[in-house]
């Protein structure tokens, strides 16, 4: 467990901390700050760290599904591609099996006909995010805000956004 002097505690200012407490839960929190004080993103540490025994199947089996649904997707759209949805689906596969870049893309395709479609400026904005570009889910972010003043989704996501280019003040805000 992270201690108060750890250096991934330290990084941001402790109003920020005890936001981010409240809003994400102290375990949480505490996972995340766990997570971050080592120098690897958590996905490579748990890509890299074969288990006990030194098996390997169930990473070969969890990225299965992902080829599967992925390739599917893509045949999918080849011969559907004026189905919305077909896109959709296959830029929701992409962002969870961390084909990010890609995502966008699909992501950006469907919103250019369902520009009204909260719920995916959300999903494009937290893809964006998760594909270390805060400045673009930034822009999505304050699109939907512009849409829904209200969206909780629009709010949190703008704050992550900031605190992920270090502007703590206006991330509490």
């Amino acid at each position: 467990a992270p201690t108060p002097d750890s250096s991934s505690e330290k990084s941001a200012p402790p109003a920020f901390r005890r936001q981010a407490s409240v809003l994400f839960g102290r375990e949480a929190h505490a996972n995340a700050l766990s997570a971050g004080a080592s120098s690897q993103p958590i996905s490579s540490q748990v890509l890299k760290a074969p288990s006990a025994s030194g098996a390997t199947a169930p990473r070969q089996a969890a990225s299965a599904p992902c080829t599967e649904s992925i390739s599917r997707g893509r045949h999918a759209l080849h011969i559907s591609p004026t189905h919305d949805s077909v896109a959709l689906t296959l830029a929701r596969d992409l962002a969870r099996c961390g084909q990010l870049n890609e995502a966008v893309s699909h992501y950006r395709q469907y919103l250019q006909t369902h520009p009204e479609a909260e719920d995916v400026l959300a999903e494009l904005g937290d893809t964006l995010l998760r594909a270390q570009q805060p400045a673009d889910a930034m822009e999505v972010f304050r699109a939907l805000l512009g849409t829904n003043p209200q969206s909780m989704d629009a709010h949190l996501g703008l704050a992550r956004a900031l605190a992920r280019r270090g502007d703590y003040p206006e991330a509490l805000r």
